[in-house]
């Protein structure tokens, strides 16, 4: 596993400009170190990746709390971290305590490193310009640089598609740098050493870093497959025939052949909530899921097989409700995710009131399967037309007091 100290993010939303008053002036000693740095990356990508980084980066040093400040707290709130916090809680990913604000704030704390604009960040208390990775850091920073030159990356809507779509941005950058650093090695040689690295979930925080940290941890080896299959030239293409999904990505033979998730229809819960959100959570979602309850080798056998999914967000009752349709590729793929997420309401602390309902954490949690379809809900109630339709059997009805 070759995970290195850089952490970035995507800076979506930050404003364009910078008030250069708040960055810190550092010695000019450590600039001119930086500023050495960015030349030797310069040539190193013109030289390994075929392309020239534009003239006019400025480097600017800033200091953590900077970057909490100006990059952090501007996301780290409001409705659309709300929604994400409350599918996170719904689908028992975390805990009824965590707060996703909290959790953002420490995430952007730990930039080493950034690009934005078309402007290089380095953060004074983490980056090292004489420590061994400096190098690497910087010729990353600088290819994205060079992306936003070159390749015009589209905004999406799902969530598993900007996974797919950020691995192969920070897989080229993390490719490259990897390359720039070995010059002189056979290029073929060092993409065959590069691995995935498989997500290590023990709490709630883990889960949700795990979830920022797939385009770090699958990118890299995506891109490297993608090398060794038809060079550079292939890897541009890439950029304008894009990753759509995470399986995508974790199973490049799938991009290569073109294979995309199926569209899953919407719900038949008929539930008539108003809808916040529609969202595609994808293969990697899914896996660091059960990976917060579940055995690794359980975990990752029940995420693979994924087809399809279609998330929907509800508000109802003053907070929110989901249900989630997954498609999978056989019969037999379903059935392992059925019991697999069953399993995951069981260790959650769940309390089974009726085939696949479950009481847990002051709502329900329903679980259907239908052929190479399962269906979830998670709702602070059952709709009494369930009952009614057959769509539960034997249901002993919406109106209970739950004590789970």
């Amino acid at each position: 596993m070759r995970l290195r100290l850089l952490l970035l993010a995507v800076l979506a939303g930050v404003a364009a400009g910078v008030v250069l008053s708040t960055v810190l002036q550092e010695p000019s000693e450590y600039e001119r170190r930086v500023l050495e740095l960015v030349d030797e990356a310069r040539e190193a990508i013109r030289s390994v990746r075929g392309l020239s980084v534009p003239s006019g980066v400025d480097v600017h040093v800033v200091t953590r709390e900077w970057v909490v400040e100006t990059w952090g707290k501007p996301s780290a709130s409001g409705e659309e971290a709300e929604a994400e916090e409350a599918v996170y809680k719904l689908l028992l990913l975390v805990g009824e305590d965590f707060n996703i604000t909290e959790l953002k704030l420490k995430w952007t704390g730990m930039f080493v490193a950034a690009s934005l604009g078309g402007d290089l960040y380095v953060v004074r208390e983490y980056f090292d310009p004489g420590s061994s990775e400096a190098f690497e850091v910087v010729v990353h920073e600088l290819m994205h640089v060079v992306q936003g030159e070159f390749f015009k990356v589209p905004e999406v809507e799902s969530y598993d598609e900007r996974c797919a779509i950020s691995a192969l941005v920070e897989g080229d950058a993390g490719f490259t740098a990897r390359l720039c650093a070995r010059r002189g090695e056979p290029a073929e040689a060092v993409a065959v050493e590069v691995k995935a690295s498989w997500p290590e979930v023990e709490g709630d925080e883990d889960a949700v870093i795990e979830l920022y940290m797939f385009p770090y941890r699958f990118g890299e080896a995506f891109v490297a497959e993608l090398y060794k299959a038809g060079g550079w030239t292939l890897v541009n293409e890439a950029y304008r025939r894009l990753p759509v999904s995470a399986e995508q990505v974790m199973h490049p033979g799938k991009y290569l052949s073109g294979e995309e998730p199926a569209v899953v229809s919407e719900s038949t819960w008929s539930l008539g909530w108003p809808v916040v959100k529609r969202d595609r959570m994808g293969e990697y979602f899914i896996l660091v899921l059960l990976l917060r309850w579940l055995p690794e080798e359980e975990a990752r056998a029940a995420a693979e097989g994924w087809g399809g999914d279609l998330l929907v967000l509800y508000s109802v009752s003053g907070g929110y409700a989901v249900s989630w349709d997954v498609e999978w590729d056989t019969p037999a793929d379903a059935v392992e995710f059925y019991a697999a997420f069953n399993d995951v309401c069981s260790r959650a602390g769940g309390r089974l009131i009726d085939v696949g309902v479950w009481a847990i954490r002051g709502r329900y949690v329903a679980v259907r399967l239908c052929g190479t379809r399962v269906s979830i809900l998670a709702a602070p109630e059952l709709p009494a037309q369930w009952r009614r339709s057959g769509l539960l059997p034997g249901y002993i009805g919406a109106a209970l007091h739950i004590e789970a």
